[in-house]
């Protein structure tokens, strides 16, 4: 019982504190968003109850809060809680 509680504690958004980027929550489910200049980064850490293809709008969903530029594509990283986002964000 104290290491399911453990691993409880190091999930979401306290893993998230501890991640690059700017954290940002959709639907509950905390994520971290990092500019690549190519695009975004972004990170969840959810516990593996939420399907995977609602997973991957929140993601686009966090890019697109963070960023304020709407998400053209975004792909998951085989095996990790990690997306890539491509933006059209206006020039500077």
């Amino acid at each position: 019982m104290l290491v399911i509680a453990a691993l409880a504690a190091c999930t979401g958004g306290t893993i998230a504190a501890f991640m690059p980027g700017e954290t940002v929550t959709v639907q509950g489910v905390p994520f971290t968003v990092s500019d690549t200049g190519r695009g975004v980064t972004v990170r969840n850490f959810e516990t593996g109850f939420t399907d995977p293809a609602l997973l991957l709008s929140y993601a686009a969903i966090a890019a697109q809060r963070v960023t304020g530029c709407p998400v053209t594509t975004i792909t998951k990283d085989t095996g990790v809680n990690t997306y890539r986002a491509a933006l059209d964000c206006p020039p500077s």
